[in-house]
């Protein structure tokens, strides 16, 4: 039991799936059990289950059974609610067949090609990375490293990640992507780092940080200037000076 009454004496809320055991005149107890085989929630009854598991859904066929979690009867059914033979949502990467009428049948179907998410299994909501929706198709981009594509698939709109902006001699962006600096880890232009990877830092020259990445001081974890650590490796500790020095033998910090 999760919550009871002030005087401690009766049970008012048995918990997640779990519920009150009902003796044979159909009356409560006091007493909580676990609710029925892949059942989410019972509340009262332990018995009668309210809402399934996920791909499960109530038994629709007995009314003896009618409280029984049942495995959904629809192939690639994510789940079946109230009624285990009529699916209300198909699992990732599959959507309903639509009939000859264009209404939604019980039965799922995978999505498109290169399609990551569809509502009806002949029409694409979301493509994968590298791709980009038109008329309900995924059409692959035409540019290398591109994770979003616009509505020319030969421009892209968001680069993978470690993958920027390449710019022209304007300084105007061509819609490709290029890797980004050494050293980084994320960049909006080839040109331009915002994030370095682990262990290195941005370069200060003459008090004015660059977006050029530069190792942090030696056996360093993390560091915001190259000359000064704050955070070093295991087995080592910071100095007065930000500098890392090794632990005595045995220590572990």
């Amino acid at each position: 039991c999760n919550y009871c009454s002030q005087d401690y004496n009766w049970c008012t809320f048995c918990g997640d799936k779990k519920g009150f055991i009902v003796d044979g005149s159909g009356v409560l107890t006091n007493q909580c059990e676990r609710c029925t085989e892949n059942c989410e929630d019972c509340f009262y009854d332990s018995k009668h289950c309210l809402n399934c598991e996920s791909q499960y859904g109530l038994n629709s066929d007995n009314d003896v059974d009618s409280y029984k979690c049942l495995p959904c009867s629809t192939n690639n059914c994510g789940d079946c609610l109230n009624d285990y033979s009529k699916c209300s949502k198909c699992i990732p990467g599959y959507g309903f067949v639509l009939d000859s009428n264009g209404k939604k049948t019980d039965t799922c179907s995978q999505c498109p090609d290169n399609c990551k998410e569809c509502q009806n299994s002949n029409k694409c909501n979301e493509c994968k990375e590298g791709y980009q929706l038109k008329n309900g198709k995924c059409i692959q981009c035409n540019v290398e490293n591109c994770r979003i594509c616009s509505q020319n698939i030969d421009q892209c709109q968001y680069c993978l990640f470690g993958f920027g902006f390449i710019l022209d001699s304007k300084g105007e962006n061509t819609g490709k992507c290029g890797k980004c600096p050494q050293n980084c880890m994320n960049c909006e232009t080839t040109s331009s780092c915002s994030k370095c990877l682990e262990g290195y830092t941005f370069n200060v020259v003459n008090d004015v940080m660059t977006n050029e990445c530069v190792k942090c001081p030696d056996k360093c974890e993390y560091c915001v200037l190259p000359s000064e650590c704050l955070i070093c490796n295991d087995g080592y500790y910071l100095t007065n000076d930000k500098k890392c020095t090794k632990c005595t033998p045995n220590c572990k910090e």
